[in-house]
């Protein structure tokens, strides 16, 4: 099943999930199913996904490992497979299970303590953490950003623990910053930023894409469809009238520029209006060689800034099937809180009191 296309309604997936009765957790290490094969007893579970441009990742404890006669954790259970570097598959759901996370186990550790069962922690994250392992001293100037980043993902050790990518065209030359100073992560995502570019990693498939103008609704939650609680938030300081970006051709000399402006609605009244006034930003940058690419800059700004402007946090029953990358539409709260809002970050949790998921989403405009 993939997260990032298909849709569902609550409906559905209680009669899918049993009326969501017995959460289940799967986990696999390196190919090997720990939790049913080796019985491994997991305790709490973690999962925090984003669309953002930090590293997805997961955490969970394993108890009844460890064996006090012989003073070791077992060699014969699951602890031997807990590895650094480890692929990690994560499933979530109730009986019926679906695949949240994949990457790799960049932690271990082991508590002994005279109050609690010994366990073991292990953290993992998703292969956007192998791209800060690789600084580039060849310079790339004369390769597409598209090309850029399609090299970088390839390069081991991050085509090693993805499944699959989907990169977006973006037009230009890669710009390198003097050798040793960045990274393959710090490349990606100043490209990403500058054009208005996501870059996740989701079923262990990498998206490098314009951050969609439209969304793909993942479901409807309401009240009596799965939401717990939800905070929505209206923000009017990190907004202007005008991004302005200048920068310089580099084939004479000259000075280039472009613009975007803010659309959409923002509130009732004339309050809007007058905070945002003839407020601009201008910003110089100087990979900035045409108008174009001023433009393209200028409207990343925009976005970035409506970004911050209507943030949507909600608690709701263990829904494995909301991701960030998607949107979510949310009923009969309030007149202005019911809209469709775009999914940015999502954790669930599964531990003695349950399943639970909690999400992040925004609105670009009311």
């Amino acid at each position: 099943m993939s997260l990032m296309t298909e849709s569902t309604s609550y409906k559905k997936l209680s009669e899918r999930y049993r009326g969501f009765g017995a959460p289940t957790v799967r986990i696999h290490v390196d190919g090997v199913e720990i939790t049913e094969k080796m019985d491994a007893k997991i305790s709490e579970v973690t999962v925090d996904l984003t669309a953002g441009f930090s590293a997805s990742g997961c955490g969970f404890d394993i108890i009844g490992e460890y064996d006090p006669k012989n003073t070791v954790f077992s060699p014969d259970g699951a602890a031997k497979l807990l590895q650094l570097g480890a692929k990690v598959e994560l499933e979530l759901g109730y009986i019926e299970t679906v695949c949240v996370f994949r990457g790799l186990i960049v932690e271990v550790e082991y508590t002994l303590d005279d109050g609690d069962a010994p366990f073991i922690h292990v953290e993992c994250m998703d292969a956007k953490c192998l791209l800060m392992k690789r600084r580039r001293l060849g310079l790339m100037s004369q390769k597409s950003v598209t090309d850029a980043v399609g090299e970088m993902m390839d390069a081991q050790p991050f085509s090693d623990y993805i499944e699959d990518k989907e990169i977006e065209p973006l037009s230009g030359k890669a710009e390198m910053l003097p050798a040793m100073t960045e990274d393959d992560y710090q490349f990606v995502i100043r490209h990403a930023r500058k054009a208005g570019y996501e870059f996740f990693i989701i079923q262990g498939k990498a998206f490098f894409r314009k951050a969609p103008a439209s969304y793909s609704s993942v479901m409807t939650l309401g009240r009596d469809t799965g939401l717990l609680s939800v905070k929505q938030s209206l923000r009017g300081d990190p907004l202007y009238k005008k991004a302005t970006v200048v920068g310089i051709n580099p084939g004479d000399g000259k000075m280039v520029s472009g613009g975007a402006e803010l659309s959409g609605k923002f509130g009732d009244g004339q309050g809007t209006p007058r905070m945002l006034g003839q407020s601009e930003k201008i910003v110089f940058d100087h990979g900035v060689e045409s108008a174009e690419q001023a433009e393209q800059r200028a409207k990343a700004l925009i976005q970035e800034a409506v970004g911050s402007f209507g943030r949507l946090e909600c608690r709701c029953e263990g829904i494995p099937e909301l991701v960030p990358g998607r949107s979510v539409i949310i009923e009969g709260i309030t007149p202005d809180a019911d809209k469709e809002y775009y999914i940015t970050d999502v954790r669930h949790t599964l531990d003695e009191r349950g399943f639970f998921t909690t999400l992040e989403a925004r609105i670009d405009t009311l």
